[in-house]
């Protein structure tokens, strides 16, 4: 179990590799909040996450971030094939917890590179990004909840890169 930060103060990325936990978290949003997908502020997403945390700093973790499950849900005008998109995503993500221990409160950023089954609205790439900033605690007993805002989008890819924006909340598990 993973008890303890970096050796020192000093940054590595890989060297405190071997004293890290496992976490698995599921995220889920409601809506977009934004004005380019007026049709859609009823479509959600669900994510699910398995990821590797290790600190790279005292207070600082890095994690390799896989998210077998992703499934959004399409509502609004109905104009589409399917009313639900499934994917998966690979990448990392950062952690800076208030304590030396993974407890408390703490912040957090993620990019992950999103396959997907059909097209996001105004999107014609299958290959998106996913990225997440966010604050949550974490509790002594290794369950932590977050609020996280998530931004998809294809990095202009492709000419057509409508992207969306969502507020949603986590739930998470370390061991």
């Amino acid at each position: 179990m993973h008890t303890s930060r970096a050796a020192d103060d000093g940054w590595s990325l890989c060297r405190d590799f071997s004293k890290g936990r496992w976490r698995t978290e599921i995220a889920s949003t409601t809506g977009t909040i934004v004005n380019q997908w007026p049709d859609r502020e009823k479509d959600y997403f669900v994510l699910g996450s398995v990821e590797y945390e290790w600190p790279i700093h005292s207070h600082t973790t890095c994690s390799l971030r896989g998210s077998p499950l992703f499934l959004y849900n399409l509502h609004g005008d109905g104009n589409y094939d399917s009313t639900h998109i499934y994917g998966a995503a690979l990448g990392l993500a950062f952690r800076l917890y208030e304590n030396k221990e993974p407890t408390g409160l703490f912040a957090e950023v993620g990019s992950s590179a999103l396959w997907h089954s059909d097209y996001f609205p105004g999107n014609n790439s299958k290959l998106n990004f996913i990225t997440d900033v966010g604050v949550g605690y974490e509790f002594k007993n290794h369950i932590s909840i977050a609020v996280k805002y998530f931004h998809i989008s294809n990095a202009n890819l492709d000419d057509h890169n409508t992207h969306l924006d969502a507020i949603g909340a986590s739930l998470a598990y370390a061991f």
